[in-house]
């Protein structure tokens, strides 16, 4: 949610691409989330996929 790069809005907009749709926001973390919360970008990821 802190990103300078690109706003929470483009996220949002995409979800009309994706067939299965979801957004999880990290409010503290930048255009880095995967480095800043690598903890919590991991567990989302294995939730995704474990379906």
């Amino acid at each position: 949610m802190q990103d300078q790069a690109l706003e929470y809005g483009l996220a949002e907009r995409s979800l009309a691409f994706c067939n299965d749709r979801g957004l999880q926001t990290f409010e503290k973390a930048t255009h880095w989330v995967q480095r800043e919360e690598a903890s919590a970008v991991n567990a989302a990821l294995l939730a995704f996929l474990d379906g």
